[in-house]
């Protein structure tokens, strides 16, 4: 990890400076929603999970409860399409979340619960628009799907059992869905190195939230993170050399960097005010969006259910972008709700 290019901690000051300034969020102007064109073909697109109401409304409310019947809803979440820069934002009509670009950029895989009771891993096609479902759990919700860097499987995470969402597995799958095999137990959020051989990932196996890695046929789990807070939400950057995630050891949830072997461990991105989560590199690695949350005052805590902070605290979400040599913060998503970014280019 070369961190004078990546900026290291003294992007992380500018961008605290910057918050404090503004005092909140930044706003952005003339960002109109249109019908899905995607004319840009070639161009890199931003797909992004969009709420319809508030974070605490998806979770029932925003209180501390103890009930386990209470968990978590993204059922009023919908996907959308923005260029890389923001710019030219297009509603896919289809509620679901989780969504990740192919590599080929042809499809988005997504997790959706729109034919089923619990969500399901599917994949859209950008050619014709028509949805497939790839797999069904019953047991609990299956979520996070991303696809490999050769576009020849999938992983992602599934409860084992639900009410509330507990024991989350890691799996592996084919492109088709076929060839289903599982990889980790208290395992979820993969994100795959750029040779398709390992996929790092959230780990609880410990009681603690912590990033780990696991080679594809479930041999070498090897735990990246370890002492205080919690650590979450990996992202291989697709030259192989970083790996960002999120991480509250001091204080607020921040983007953190790292080698793939767990050493130099920065911060990157943090804010005394907001909560930063879900990082996604572009596909020239040289930009990383990121989820900046505002936590409302009080908290849905369900007992016994294993998500991470960054999927469980309610607030207003927003995705910012900044380049890796840590310039130029831009918002990218609306007030309205964006989380969960993932880049792709359209084929031409």
């Amino acid at each position: 990890m070369n961190l004078s290019r990546l900026g290291g901690n003294t992007f992380a000051g500018g961008l605290l400076l910057a918050f404090l300034l503004l005092g909140g969020p930044l706003k952005m102007q003339g960002q109109g929603k249109t019908d899905v064109a995607l004319n840009s073909k070639g161009a890199e697109y931003v797909v992004f999970a969009r709420s319809d109401q508030p974070a605490s409304a998806e979770r029932g409310g925003a209180a501390i409860v103890n009930d386990p019947a209470l968990i978590l809803n993204f059922s009023s979440r919908y996907l959308e399409l923005m260029l890389k820069d923001g710019t030219a934002l297009s509603d896919l009509k289809l509620r679901a979340t989780d969504p990740a670009f192919s590599r080929d950029g042809k499809r988005i895989a997504l997790s959706s619960n729109q034919n089923s009771n619990r969500f399901q891993i599917s994949v859209m096609s950008l050619v014709d628009r028509k949805v497939a479902q790839l797999r069904h759990f019953q047991s609990g919700d299956a979520l996070g799907p991303v696809w490999s860097p050769d576009d020849k499987q999938i992983a992602f995470y599934a409860f084992r059992y639900s009410n509330p969402s507990r024991e989350p597995e890691l799996y592996v799958m084919d492109a088709d869905g076929g060839n289903v095999r599982k990889l980790a137990d208290h395992a979820s959020e993969p994100s795959w190195s750029p040779d398709s051989k390992s996929i790092a990932f959230t780990s609880a196996a410990g009681g603690k939230f912590d990033i780990a890695v696991i080679r594809i046929d479930g041999s070498n789990r090897k735990q990246l993170t370890q002492g205080t807070g919690e650590n979450s939400a990996p992202a291989w950057s697709p030259d192989g050399s970083t790996i960002a995630f999120s991480s509250d050891r001091q204080g607020r949830n921040a983007v953190y960097l790292m080698n793939p072997d767990g050493t130099e461990q920065q911060r990157f991105v943090f804010s005394k005010k907001e909560e930063f989560c879900f990082a996604a590199w572009s596909r020239g690695n040289d930009v990383l969006a990121f989820t900046s949350l505002i936590p409302n005052t009080t908290q849905m805590i369900v007992a016994g259910e294993e998500l991470p902070k960054c999927q469980r605290w309610a607030g207003t979400y927003q995705i910012y972008s900044v380049g890796s040599d840590g310039k130029n913060l831009h918002l990218l998503s609306p007030k309205t709700g964006g989380l969960k970014p993932s880049f792709g280019i359209l084929a031409p």
